[in-house]
């Protein structure tokens, strides 16, 4: 459990873990610097990544959790590599070839910005990260955020049958609720790491009001697409030689754009190969 990302874990295994890290105060402290450290990757900027990195370091001071200063001082060696152009984000901008979509839909992984025209941060993914923070803090500020994220979801929810206007009306009372919660005092570290979260994704949170029923407020359906491609590697143990893979890659994407543009699956295979 101690490994596992927490938005990974089932609802019992939460609560087993939540048990253990209230019995054990050092080890509730080692496994929220651990937490704590994954922030690292949502920054883009090199500089904002430093700074987060040198602050997360300085909690260590007095912890005296050695393999956790072994595991910064190992950071510390290599920070050119760690904050070098990333391979995750080679690989985004090799499958583009050059082309900007409109919008780009992704979690907060650095490799995953700027890759469109505008960006629509998943909004599930931030969820996830309040309900930890609700969980495990000492203060409103992540409930209030659960409740503006459940506004959020409506709306995308319902959004294709709404009027412009409402659409409109609707955008700027959840803008004018997220700044209030962004610029409330908090004497919680989990609220204010939230805060800083959500914040560093302000402009990406509500893109798909600008594309009712056209762009989704989460990338789920971008997960659901690679999950059977995940299980096929899970079961064979990958392919052994990359025509294959590079098949499979080039079947799925033909069937996939011919499913999303209504064309005949079928049709589409055999136009592509002719």
């Amino acid at each position: 459990m101690l490994l596992s990302r927490h938005e990974n874990l089932t609802d019992d295994r939460r609560k087993n873990l939540e048990r253990l890290l209230q019995a054990n105060g050092p080890l509730n402290i080692a496994y929220l610097l651990r937490e704590q450290f994954e922030q690292l990757w949502d920054y883009a900027d090199a500089a904002d990544a430093r700074s987060f990195f040198d602050a997360w370091r300085e909690q260590l001071c007095d912890q005296d959790l050695a393999p956790y200063e072994k595991f910064a001082a190992m950071i510390e060696r290599n920070w050119d590599g760690v904050v070098a152009y990333s391979r995750a984000a080679r690989v985004v901008e090799e499958m583009m070839n050059g082309h900007t979509p409109d919008v780009w839909i992704s979690d907060r992984y650095s490799a995953q910005q700027k890759h469109g025209a505008a960006h629509q941060t998943c909004l599930p993914h931030l969820a996830r990260d309040t309900a930890f923070a609700l969980e495990h803090g000492a203060d409103d500020l992540p409930l209030r955020f659960k409740l503006g994220f459940g506004k959020a979801f409506d709306l995308a929810r319902d959004i294709a049958s709404f009027k412009a206007s409402t659409i409109a009306s609707k955008r700027r009372e959840l803008e004018k609720q997220l700044a209030t919660l962004l610029a409330a005092a908090t004497g919680c570290d989990l609220a204010r790491q939230l805060q800083a979260k959500i914040g560093r994704a302000q402009e990406q949170l509500l893109v798909f009001c600008d594309y009712p029923g056209e762009v989704e407020a989460t990338n789920n359906g971008s997960e659901r697409k690679l999950r059977p491609c995940v299980i096929q590697r899970k079961v064979t143990n990958g392919y052994r030689a990359m025509w294959a893979a590079q098949a499979e890659a080039d079947a799925r994407t033909t069937v996939d754009t011919a499913r999303l543009t209504g064309a005949n699956h079928f049709q589409t295979i055999l136009d592509t190969l002719v």
